[in-house]
């Protein structure tokens, strides 16, 4: 699967990557926290691929409507273009 494939890139990175992190201390004054609540429809899952394209975790990002995201992972939600399960992810931004 895509997820997978994309998992495998991110393992044979040498830098730090949101899903293999070379140094897991971070510093908890560097810590934000960041919840996205929108109605349906509204971008939640694009808004959440562009800041991983953003931050360097992502060569590029997926599209909904493609199926082809990293936090819409199970088939049902890339069928129908919708979230179903809620995600989390962790990237970092500059110097945080």
């Amino acid at each position: 699967s895509m997820l997978r494939s994309l998992l495998r890139q991110f393992a044979k990175k040498p830098k730090e990557t949101p899903y293999y992190p070379l140094n897991s201390q971070h510093d908890i004054n560097q810590i934000r926290n960041l919840g996205i609540i929108a109605h349906i429809d509204a971008g939640k899952t694009t808004l959440t691929e562009r800041m991983l394209y953003y931050c360097g975790a992502l060569a590029k990002p997926g599209s909904v409507d493609d199926g082809s995201t990293v936090t819409d992972y199970m088939k049902q939600e890339r069928d129908r273009g919708i979230t179903i399960r809620s995600a989390a992810i962790t990237f970092n931004w500059e110097n945080f």
